[in-house]
């Protein structure tokens, strides 16, 4: 992970061992990220960010038009 991203959000101010476990935490969290997203694994973290925004939103998409195909469905029925 990039020094950048956890210079961001682990505040050296809270001290070493707090920004150590901050760090190690980020670093869990993207591996798990990395693990959900398609063709991930050589990504920078931008990338990254950017791919999993559009699965999300690729994910969001196919559950409403499944829901349009149960509404039809059950509508079918009546």
């Amino acid at each position: 992970m990039g020094s950048s991203f956890t210079a961001i959000l682990c505040s050296p101010r809270l001290g070493p061992a707090a920004s150590k476990g901050c760090r190690r935490s980020m670093e869990k969290k993207v591996r798990t990220l990395r693990k959900l997203i398609p063709n991930s694994e050589f990504m920078g973290l931008d990338g990254l960010f950017r791919e999993a925004a559009m699965h999300i939103r690729s994910l969001q998409m196919r559950v409403k038009a499944m829901q349009v195909m149960v509404d039809v469905l059950a509508g079918s029925d009546q």
